[in-house]
């Protein structure tokens, strides 16, 4: 819970920064690397992570390693997380951001789950219709779940839509042991 209150505020922080600095694209695309290479790249993760190596020197390796590569909004966050031992947060950092930066461009990531794949057509539709109702850009990310039988099961941010089949045998189901 504390580390999603931190990685939250961290990822505000920059956000505010990178709009205020008119870097937002930029920031965003330092922070996928980042954090990708945080995930993959095991000598920089134990860089980065490591208590062994001074921060002076992680601030000098950072500052030629990225200063022609990175923003300087994004060089001098990284600063600031060495600095509050806050770089094992990084990955949560940059999910957060994601979060802004999509609502910022009013884009929204929807998970379709059907019972078979969706066709490209019917994904234009569902995403016509999705963007009519939430008045946002919408990327579908369609699931498989064979257990729904039919229909769909829609998912937008914390809300769930079920119209399966699955759901409306249960619904039956439950009327008749009801009555």
């Amino acid at each position: 819970m504390i580390a999603n209150t931190i990685s939250r505020r961290y990822a505000e922080a920059i956000f505010k920064a990178s709009i205020s600095y008119n870097c937002l694209e930029k920031v965003y695309s330092d922070l996928n690397e980042l954090s990708e290479r945080m995930e993959k790249d095991k000598e920089f993760r134990y860089f980065m992570l490591t208590p062994r190596i001074k921060k002076s020197r992680k601030r000098e390796l950072i500052t030629e390693l990225f200063k022609d590569k990175f923003s300087e909004v994004t060089i001098h966050f990284l600063f600031l997380l060495l600095e509050k031992r806050r770089q094992e947060h990084l990955k949560r950092i940059n999910e957060y951001f994601k979060v802004l930066y999509d609502r910022y461009h009013k884009k929204i990531e929807i998970t379709a789950v059907s019972s078979v794949e969706l066709t490209e057509e019917e994904k234009n539709s569902l995403k016509k219709i999705l963007e009519r109702i939430t008045g946002k850009l919408v990327s579908i990310i369609n699931k498989i779940d064979s257990s729904i039988l039919g229909g769909l099961v829609v998912k937008i941010e914390n809300k769930i839509y079920d119209n399966s089949i699955k759901k409306h045998l249960e619904n039956v189901r439950s009327e008749m042991i009801g009555k």
